[in-house]
């Protein structure tokens, strides 16, 4: 089984990563070019909310990330204090006072930093991130948001993942039945089933129905 494994090209684990140098190099500029994209997308009709508190000092380590985010990708930033103040190098962030509370009440914000994707016709806010988090971790993040909320596809996320999905199976559950007398008797019929399922024969190992015999 390891030998097919190795030999079928559709199972072939440099499809989700490449193991050369050459082509890792490649398969990564795809990939920050495919996440550059998104977030071209993304930023169309969207921008991120960031609640803050002056106290808090996760929130002084999450401006710095979040500017060279903003810097990176051109994603405009809201930062809504919940304490009156502001924190140093938030010159570039569009900056909103929620002195009443009532915006930190209606989106249950308890725990800071905590960031949401907001819709730029206030439509729609999905939750982002809880807590302080680095670069990759909240591209990350909203790669699968973004999913989700199909704003981006399946296949747009895919382009943009480090390691890629392979799916070989068309139908929905990827089950194979085989026979099983055949399975103790041929150890490649199994091999074959695989095979045949990778190039989308359907039915392939079944016994097919004989013709009956004229009766005189």
């Amino acid at each position: 089984m390891m030998e097919f494994m190795e030999i079928e090209t559709l199972l072939d684990e440099s499809k989700r990563r490449p193991t050369t140098s050459m082509a890792l190099a490649s398969f990564s500029h795809e990939t920050r070019n495919a996440l550059t994209n998104i977030m071209d997308k993304v930023k169309e009709n969207n921008h991120v909310w960031f609640f803050y508190k002056t106290t808090c000092s996760y929130c002084m380590k999450q401006i710095p990330v979040l500017k060279e985010f903003s810097y990176r990708y051109g994603v405009k930033i809201l930062a809504i204090s919940m304490d009156g103040g502001t924190l140093p190098g938030m010159e570039d962030f569009d900056v909103v006072y929620d002195n009443s509370g009532n915006v930190t009440k209606q989106f249950n914000v308890t725990v800071t930093p905590t960031m949401f994707v907001a819709q730029n016709d206030g439509k729609r806010f999905i939750p982002l991130t809880q807590g302080l988090h680095t670069l990759p971790e909240i591209e990350k993040r909203l790669l699968l948001v973004s999913r989700d909320a199909e704003i981006i596809t399946t296949e747009e996320y895919q382009r943009a993942q480090s390691v890629r999905e392979v799916n070989v199976f068309k139908n929905s559950d990827g089950e194979i039945t085989a026979n099983k007398e055949r399975l103790e008797n041929d150890p490649g019929h199994l091999a074959d089933l695989l095979r045949a399922k990778l190039k989308g024969v359907a039915n392939f190992g079944s016994t097919p129905n004989q013709p009956s015999e004229n009766q005189d």
